[in-house]
């Protein structure tokens, strides 16, 4: 089955065969760590405490593909928010979610994705497999993938000028500011939505989103960021368990 999986490569963003490796690249670096570590108090969570990432071939924090039974399981896709950076291997919400339903999540969450990118790969598993369930935990809307070249696959994610990032696009050569990237991208959504139709879906964010209902779709949460991993920006332990929680009483009531 590994040919099927070709295009799920992902270590442009993540590297592959980690084992239980103490430092990730992507925001969680050991560099980052030294910073964060002289301006924590003492009581620092981190400061004694260690955290383990584990991905596989692939670059995924998950099993090997071919070890996973996709059709009986949920599938769980985002960006770092999905993937865990900052807290172990334990403390991720896809994790703690497969411990609360006894059903086998896997987590495809792809550090510093886009909807374009991330939805991509959602149709790319679609091609192939037919999950119980499909959870989202939504990039940023304002975020685009860039692209080097056709024949290279994408580098690196840039972020809309409306985001609160705006101050670093001059570094960003080429970048596109007559395309509405956030409209682009809802798009994206809408027609990731109708792909799934015929599978139970939840769609979550920590990111703030206007265009999602939370009021009348019970299938729609907004996601609390109630403390910081130990990059001191992503989720933390606290953030990752209330989300596997939150989305768990609804993932029930879809199975």
């Amino acid at each position: 089955m590994s040919y099927l999986y070709k295009e799920f490569s992902i270590a442009e963003k993540s590297p592959p065969n980690l084992n239980n490796e103490t430092f990730h690249v992507a925001g969680d670096t050991k560099m980052q760590y030294k910073r964060n570590r002289k301006r924590q108090p003492d009581t620092w969570y981190y400061r004694h405490k260690t955290v383990s990432y584990t991905t596989n071939s692939l670059g995924y924090r998950t099993d090997e593909f071919d070890c996973i039974d996709f059709d009986n399981s949920i599938v769980a896709l985002g960006c770092s928010m999905t993937f865990g950076i900052g807290v172990d291997n334990a403390h991720t919400w896809v994790n703690h979610l497969e411990g609360y339903l006894g059903i086998p999540v896997i987590n495809l969450g792809v550090p510093g994705t886009s909807v374009e990118l991330a939805t991509l790969l959602s149709a790319n598993l679609r091609a192939v497999h037919r999950p119980r369930a499909i959870i989202w935990c939504w990039p940023p809307v304002d975020r685009y993938a860039e692209y080097r070249s056709p024949e290279q696959p994408c580098i690196t994610d840039c972020v809309h000028h409306y985001d609160q990032w705006h101050h670093l696009l001059p570094k960003y050569k080429g970048y596109n500011y007559k395309t509405d990237w956030r409209a682009k991208n809802l798009i994206h959504m809408k027609k990731d939505r109708l792909l799934w139709s015929d599978t139970a879906y939840v769609e979550t964010t920590f990111f703030e989103y206007e265009h999602l209902d939370y009021t009348s779709d019970e299938r729609i949460t907004n996601l609390k960021l109630l403390d910081r991993g130990r990059d001191l920006v992503h989720p933390g332990i606290l953030s990752h368990n209330i989300a596997a929680k939150t989305i768990k009483s609804i993932v029930e009531k879809l199975l």
